[in-house]
């Protein structure tokens, strides 16, 4: 019977919230409101990677109500004391976009710029927006979060240059921070040295020497084929042979990645015999010098 009575309860309080939400949504006046992000569930941000030549980043646009007969023109403007982006160098906006009658939604459309982003003084660039209702019909200023007091009329937009991989760039020495599956507390930093040992097409292929903090060399490859997603591979190779247990074994647990533009390595690896683990590192992030 409790259990009964808690799905009561559950469903009365969900009944309730969504006549609150319905009687907003559609029994209220209409209003506007920025989309959420496509990428981060609930979020109002987003990182918008910028490629040689231009780029686009669309938002959507949200009227909230039942659609209506009529376009419904909605302002965007651009937060200035809350933006470093520079309007026409890092980025293009329309003034307007319009939410079509019969429809609740509209596209706005960022374009930016790469040689903007990187004209050497600084790749990163952020560019807060806010939508501006017309024709009577306001926006939603309702916080985005508890911590946050901009509104869910407003989308924040991180512009980066994206960075290509150029395979003689990852050369060098590295400091490395690593957590083991097997220790509570991370190990002490070291260094690492990578040496370039040959490319081909968009795959670089590396030495590393000092991993696991010994000198013992471990080759691996990055593969810059995908810009938005660079990774690192590890293959399975014989590391050094063990006075007891005999042949040890190196190899990435799982897929790793690149950053190219802050140059950091983030992998993981095992090393092994045919008896068992000696370690299985979780992180092992690699930042350049």
């Amino acid at each position: 019977m409790r259990n009964l009575k808690y799905i009561f309860t559950i469903i009365l309080a969900t009944l309730l919230f969504t006549s609150c939400e319905d009687e907003q949504r559609y029994l209220g006046s209409p209003r506007v409101k920025f989309g959420t992000s496509k990428i981060t569930l609930g979020a109002y941000s987003d990182i918008f990677y910028v490629v040689p030549g231009t780029s686009t980043f669309n938002i959507d646009v949200q009227l909230v109500s039942a659609p209506l007969d009529k376009d419904v023109t909605v302002y965007i403007n651009v937060l200035n004391d809350l933006s470093d982006a520079r309007s026409g160098i890092d980025y293009s906006i329309p003034a307007e976009v319009i939410i079509p009658a019969g429809s609740n939604l509209a596209t706005l459309t960022v374009t930016g710029y790469y040689d903007g982003l990187k004209d050497g003084t600084q790749d990163i660039r952020q560019l807060v927006l806010e939508v501006v209702g017309s024709n009577g019909i306001p926006a939603i200023t309702t916080p985005i979060s508890a911590g946050n007091k901009l509104g869910v009329n407003t989308y924040t937009l991180t512009l980066r240059g994206l960075c290509p991989f150029i395979p003689e760039d990852f050369e060098g020495t590295y400091e490395v921070y690593e957590q083991s599956g097997y220790e509570t507390d991370p190990y002490p930093l070291y260094d690492v040295d990578v040496t370039l040992l040959s490319t081909e097409g968009s795959v670089g292929t590396y030495e590393v020497m000092g991993l696991w903090g010994e000198q013992i060399p471990v080759t691996f490859n990055i593969d810059g084929s995908d810009p938005f997603n660079i990774k690192i591979n590890i293959p399975k190779q014989a590391y050094a042979t063990h006075a007891t247990y005999g042949q040890m074994w190196f190899e990435q647990r799982s897929q790793g990645t690149v950053n190219a533009c802050d140059m950091i390595i983030n992998t993981n690896y095992k090393v092994y015999v045919d008896a068992g683990f000696f370690d299985q590192v979780v992180w092992s992030i690699w930042t350049k010098k």
